[in-house]
């Protein structure tokens, strides 16, 4: 999918991955607003240098609830990794109001140039991910890690060259809300039960 079809985007969830989202949108030149459920007095302590800066640059926030109002003017919706899709109520305004939504990794993955290496499973994603990564890194490969390991794939994906390896620890959440994520390589290193919510 082509960003460049999208003029005003809001990203859900103000943590590191969302962070991340803002300023990669806002690279492309993107109106970008963010919509956090938690309310502004637990957020802005943490991010008050953040949310400062970001709101200099053009940045609209809405702390404490997800509205309909909100939305308005906004033609895609980029979810933070730890959004609950089924659950969370600015999935179903989304939908009732007809907006795109795709979480962080899938807007990431449309302006990356890497081969994506992706990893996911029920436990030892981390693990398996930066072993991966050390031995392309040892082998001389250029590559990249990132996704659900602490680094936000937003955070890389401007870097990337197309010679590149991204190598992804992805969770069973982010892949809910891909569309056209399509890694070189997938590996489900294991699966049991867990997170049955």
């Amino acid at each position: 999918m082509k960003i460049d079809k999208f003029t005003t985007v809001c990203v859900v969830g103000f943590k590191k991955s969302g962070i991340s989202l803002c300023r990669f949108l806002l690279s492309l030149g993107k109106r970008v607003k963010v919509s956090e459920i938690s309310p502004y007095k637990y957020i802005y302590p943490t991010y008050k240098l953040i949310i400062d800066q970001l709101k200099k640059r053009g940045v609209e926030f809405e702390f404490g609830t997800h509205t309909k109002s909100f939305l308005k003017g906004v033609d895609l919706i980029a979810l933070s990794p730890g959004v609950d899709t089924a659950n969370s109520c600015i999935c179903k305004i989304a939908k009732e109001l007809n907006i795109l939504t795709v979480g962080e990794l899938e807007v990431a993955s449309w302006l990356n140039k890497a081969k994506i290496i992706a990893i996911t499973g029920t436990n030892g994603k981390s693990t398996t991910a930066f072993l991966v990564y050390l031995l392309l890194k040892r082998k001389g490969i250029r590559c990249h890690l990132a996704g659900n390991i602490g680094i936000p794939f937003s955070s890389i994906a401007l870097k990337t060259k197309e010679e590149d390896l991204a190598v992804l620890e992805v969770s069973s959440y982010q892949l809910e809300s891909i569309i056209e994520f399509r890694p070189f390589i997938s590996c489900l290193i294991n699966l049991e039960p867990d997170h049955l919510d």
